[in-house]
């Protein structure tokens, strides 16, 4: 039988067993969770260093692919900059060889239009006209030569009528590119020059020769009528018996100008010169000529001026003898010393009217408003004024009243 200590014995071997394989147990759990903890740093610093590579890896290949693209638009550019040079190189060869054709046809047609022959001079004038109208830049330039050709006056006398002929065709292509017809068929200028060339023949309706130089110009019988020549020269200029009706002339220059039995029904005059001026004759029924300037001896006698609109107008010294002046607004106007004996001023506004000396002899003022008028030294010999308006026998000394033929009601 076993003895009791051997039992004990025996139970003490058991639990000293059981407590090392318990120990030997902990001790592989702890082995293990030390070896998963290594593994998972392990893997941890694989990843770690997978993924620097791979960062590293997409550095170099953005890095390759900027250096590949800088390198694509470089090489972009030096192809559209070199294509452009040879753009432009071509572009301004083009240029530069129309520009050589163009001056070439333009002194070919400046030689023609010197020629001898009425012929070639004729193809040198449409020459120019057709360069001028496929080249704006030549514009300016071709109506100088034109203009030049027509101020050159004729040796000895009137121009030969072969070179008439010339002259006539130089005149229409003028006219034709200085109407605004057409945009594209206007030729701009800011000075046209005529001083003194002999125009006559052509028809110079609705030209525009705005400040254009026209001194001395010949327009003798030509048609003006509805041109644009505001701010024109026209000093000297013979326009006998010329058709201006409607033109506007506001701030022209007519000074000495001869208007003789010219027609200027309608036409704008505002302000314009017409000091020494000859409008014998001339028809200026309606015209506007508010603040023109017609001192100095400018001549009206026997001009057609019903319903003509002439306030502020200084006429001082004017000769107005038998003009018709019916309805004429003359109201402000200065017409001191101004001569109009046997004027018809029937229903003229004469408000405020300087007629300081004015001599009135013979003239018609029936109906006529000469409200506040100065009519000191007036001579109304003959001159009816019983049926004029706003004069009383107060306002006229007793000269004035022995002069006229009857007087207005007391």
């Amino acid at each position: 039988m076993i003895t009791q200590r051997e039992a004990i014995r025996s139970s003490a071997i058991v639990t000293t067993r059981a407590s090392i394989l318990a120990a030997l147990a902990g001790l592989g759990a702890v082995i293990s969770i030390v070896i998963n903890a290594r593994n998972s740093q392990i893997a941890a610093e694989t990843a770690e260093i997978s993924a620097k590579s791979l960062a590293e890896t997409s550095r170099s290949f953005r890095a390759a692919e900027v250096d590949r693209v800088r390198d694509i638009t470089q090489r972009e550019r030096q192809a559209e900059a070199t294509l452009k040079l040879q753009s432009q190189m071509a572009t301004d060869s083009a240029l530069d060889a129309a520009h050589r054709r163009t001056t070439d046809l333009y002194a070919k047609s400046a030689e023609m239009i010197g020629s001898e022959k009425v012929t070639v001079r004729l193809a040198g004038l449409y020459s120019l006209e057709r360069l001028a109208e496929n080249s704006q830049d030549q514009r300016r330039t071709s109506l100088d030569v034109l203009c030049a050709y027509l101020r050159m006056s004729a040796p000895t006398g009137d121009f030969p009528a072969e070179e008439m002929l010339v002259r006539l065709a130089a005149q229409r292509i003028v006219v034709r590119h200085r109407r605004r017809v057409s945009p594209k068929d206007f030729w701009e200028h800011d000075q046209i020059d005529l001083t003194g060339a002999q125009l006559v023949g052509v028809s110079f309706a609705g030209i525009d020769l705005k400040f254009a130089d026209l001194a001395g110009v010949d327009l003798r019988g030509s048609s003006l009528a509805d041109a644009q020549l505001q701010s024109a020269r026209l000093s000297d200029a013979n326009l006998t018996g010329a058709n201006m009706a409607r033109a506007d002339l506001s701030y022209a220059n007519l000074e000495r100008a001869k208007l003789d039995s010219a027609s200027l029904e309608y036409a704008d005059l505002s302000r314009s010169r017409l000091n020494g001026a000859s409008l014998i004759g001339a028809n200026l029924r309606s015209a506007r000529m508010i603040h023109a300037q017609l001192n100095v001896g400018a001549n009206l006698s026997e001009a057609i001026l019903g319903g003509a609109i002439m306030t502020y107008a200084r006429m001082s010294n004017a000769n107005l003898e038998g003009a018709i002046l019916g309805g004429a607004m003359l109201s402000s106007a200065k017409l001191g010393n101004a001569r109009l004996t046997n004027a018809d001023l029937t229903s003229a506004k004469l408000r405020g009217t300087v007629l300081n000396g004015a001599d009135l002899t013979g003239a018609t003022l029936d109906r006529a408003d000469l409200s506040n008028a100065d009519l000191r030294n007036a001579n109304f010999n003959s001159v009816d004024l019983s049926r004029s308006v706003g004069l009383t026998l107060d306002s006229l000394s007793a000269r004035q009243r022995s002069q006229a033929s009857r007087l207005p009601p007391q």
